[in-house]
């Protein structure tokens, strides 16, 4: 069964939000960062977790000992608290943290693991949206001593881990340990490691080099984070497009005769032309512009004036709404100081030998009275200097 255009309506009506959020979001450059200079490796499932352990470790090169890993574990209690884990926050202010901590990637399939004399602090990344094993989360758990925290790390949006497998007790297990984090946050409504521990170490740090990592490190959270953010709710476009039985093509299609649309509503709006047009149509073989011929204007040597305006209801911003000559027969620049009265915007092409004026194509299809209002007046302009007009092309003072 065809879609209707009234579903397709429903469906742009109920994520109208979503698409403009998407749309509107400036990228967010990485910058001259050395994490991207090297390669693309930080797509990668392990860099991050590379990074984040040469972090937290008290021993190794940025040499600041355990000042890194004492403010995680600050930021860690703080999240507990938050969520009103009061006992795990008090076990995590407890804990005896110095250079004799030991910061280890991928011992027991664990990403990085933070292993003092008595506890354990898990941290699973899953920055690049790796998914979970079965009972993978459940497992670590058991096979760690003492676990004081499960720390989830997600790129933008707090994530939890899948129940792939699991049995009986391990969500009460999890529940009480788990601390979601997330990389960065655009709107602030939840501390990130960006912002909130990264942002901070780098401010405590006295070497240099050490300082710039960081910083270049806290960046790059903040460049995934938003190509995340653009993921997922791409995606639930996607899904909505699903639940209303909207396909890409079909929507495509529609969004494609939008210009078409515009250009035949231009034609029909002008059909019964003022005496400075002659006939208003649409080009047949660029149905999305459409055409104002101007009414011929005379010379004493039996030739005459053909002009005409093009609207390219596709592409406003670029060709916009141009006058040119059909016979070549004047050359539309001498007119332009009479268009610039009208809208001082208009410019004269040098290479294509046009007057245009260039406009906002989206809200032009979005609202269409509003582009057919802005011709409207153009054409009362030129009728009511319709003698300047015919004078100027006929080589006089007007």
């Amino acid at each position: 069964m065809r879609l209707g255009l009234k579903d397709i309506a429903a469906f742009l009506e109920e994520n109208n939000h979503l698409i403009r959020r998407i749309n509107d979001r400036q990228e967010v450059s990485i910058g001259f960062n050395a994490f991207a200079l090297v390669s693309d490796s930080y797509y990668r499932e392990n860099f991050h977790s590379d990074v984040i352990r040469a972090i937290l470790d008290p021993n190794s090169g940025h040499g600041e000992g355990a000042l890194y890993l004492k403010k995680f574990i600050e930021f860690l209690e703080g999240e507990a608290s938050s969520l009103g884990n009061k006992d795990q926050a008090r076990a995590l202010h407890k804990l005896s943290v110095d250079d004799s901590v030991k910061v280890v990637r991928e011992e027991g399939r664990v990403d990085v693991k933070i292993k003092g004399a008595d506890w354990t602090i898990i941290v699973e990344n899953k920055i690049n949206g790796a998914s979970d094993m079965d009972r993978q989360i459940p497992r670590y758990v058991e096979e760690c001593q003492n676990v004081k925290a499960v720390v989830y790390i997600t790129a933008a949006l707090p994530g939890s881990p899948f129940d792939n497998g699991w049995i009986d007790g391990d969500r009460e297990k999890v529940e009480s340990l788990l601390i979601p984090v997330i990389g960065f946050s655009e709107t602030r409504s939840s501390k990130n490691l960006a912002e909130d521990w990264i942002g901070p170490c780098a401010l405590s740090t006295r070497g240099f080099n050490a300082k710039s990592i960081l910083e270049q490190y806290a960046e790059l959270l903040r460049h995934q984070s938003g190509e995340t953010m653009d993921q997922d709710e791409v995606k639930k476009v996607m899904e909505s497009m699903g639940a209303h039985g909207v396909y890409r093509s079909e929507l495509l299609q529609v969004l494609e005769e939008m210009p078409k649309a515009l250009a035949r509503i231009i034609a029909d709006e002008f059909s019964d032309s003022v005496l400075v047009l002659k006939k208003s149509w649409v080009w047949a073989a660029h149905p999305e512009v459409a055409v104002l011929d101007l009414t011929d204007i005379h010379l004493k040597n039996g030739k005459k004036v053909e002009l005409a305006i093009d609207i390219h209801c596709e592409n406003l911003k670029k060709w916009g709404i141009s006058l040119f000559s059909r016979n070549g027969s004047v050359n539309p620049k001498v007119l332009l100081p009479l268009f610039k009265e009208y809208d001082s915007c208009f410019a004269f092409d040098e290479e294509w030998g046009r007057i245009v004026l260039s406009m906002d194509t989206d809200r032009a299809c979005a609202h269409p009275d509003e582009l057919l209002e802005k011709i409207r007046k153009l054409v009362e302009f030129l009728e009511t200097n319709r003698e300047r007009l015919e004078a100027i092309c006929r080589g006089k003072k007007a």
